[in-house]
């Protein structure tokens, strides 16, 4: 099959949709699919040599003529700014859903009414559960799959405690932890915490830190990917992501499990299934409740059955993913031809 996928957002951009986008690509390719890649993300000077071709910022006539060339219109979320050219030419349109089109206060947009209206015309493929129930048409639940050559566990010692990885914006939560740390501070447990990413709650949260009187105990570490992520993460015994707004999947949930650390995670959104029975879960927003989880797993040297996380991890390779994915759409692409 000759395949689209045209995600607006690509690498170099750091990001769990871009990286998935990434990942499938390179699978659908080495399963012997003829895959191009269309996006607004411009390169720099880091970009790999990937086995496909990447067309940056397609002009109309670009588009045009790759939409007139594939048999399958890919993309990892609706964009509405990439669709047109499918009422003109008829190609079979599957959307993965890596997210949804609610605000947190449940209302939705004029935009995001129209993706769920045009999800009815698409092949729908949702990362879990908790977003399929969200949408108006019949889907096909496939979890996310993370890279299962960079993210292992590599037996380090683990002198470090608690880690952070995400974009620094208040969704994701991050000030949970810092007071969840000044709480176990009034109980004399004094964990460290490594904060790793950019954004704009940087300021906020060192000003947090301050507050507290933590910057003995917490360390930003800045963006950081790939080996060097992952080697950083296999120096810590306990991975924590506290999620404010309802995380379609997490895809750094399943890179922290992969690097062996005790996962800690909101109970919202996808994260109760990206980490299955691998983790603990806190309330949302509530730092009392990461600060009682984050003290009992300190105090608890148990380890998950390395067994049982092996395979289910497994279960998550970009390999076993992008099969499965191929599978669903070889379906519904012979069924129209």
């Amino acid at each position: 099959m000759k395949i689209l996928i045209y995600s607006p957002f690509f690498l170099p951009k750091i990001g769990g949709l871009e990286n998935m986008a990434a990942m499938l690509a390179k699978e659908f390719h080495l399963n012997g699919q003829l895959v191009v890649v269309a996006t607004h993300t411009e390169n720099d000077e880091t970009e790999a040599n990937f086995p496909y071709q990447v067309y940056r910022k397609p002009s109309v006539g670009t588009l045009i003529n790759l939409i007139k060339w594939c048999d399958i219109f890919f993309q990892p979320n609706i964009s509405l700014k990439g669709i047109w050219p499918l009422f003109f030419y008829k190609r079979l349109y599957v959307v993965s859903h890596q997210t949804h089109n609610y605000n947190s206060d449940g209302s939705i947009t004029l935009a995001g009414r129209i993706k769920q209206f045009v999800s009815r015309f698409a092949v729908n493929i949702c990362c879990s559960s908790y977003i399929a129930q969200l949408l108006p048409s019949s889907t096909t639940v496939i979890p996310n799959c993370y890279d299962v050559d960079i993210f292992k566990n590599l037996h380090k010692v683990r002198n470090k405690d608690l880690i952070f990885v995400g974009r620094l914006v208040s969704d994701k939560g991050c000030d949970l932890i810092i007071k969840a740390l000044a709480d176990l501070k009034n109980k004399k447990i004094q964990p460290n915490l490594t904060i790793v990413g950019l954004g704009p709650e940087e300021s906020a949260l060192k000003l947090l830190v301050d507050h507290y009187d933590l910057k003995k105990q917490v360390v930003f570490a800045g963006a950081k990917r790939g080996l060097e992520l992952a080697g950083l993460i296999n120096e810590h015994k306990i991975m924590i992501v506290p999620s404010i707004w309802e995380e379609p999947f997490g895809i750094v949930a399943l890179e922290g499990l992969a690097c062996g650390c005790k996962m800690i995670v909101a109970d919202v959104g996808g994260l109760p299934e990206a980490i299955g029975k691998y983790g603990e879960l806190f309330e949302r927003q509530n730092f009392y409740s990461l600060a009682e989880k984050i003290e009992t797993n300190l105090q608890c040297s148990s380890e998950n059955n390395a067994a049982e996380v092996k395979e289910f991890l497994t279960n998550h390779s970009a390999k076993q993913i992008s099969k499965i994915y191929l599978s669903t759409i070889k379906k519904y692409f012979h069924g129209l031809n």
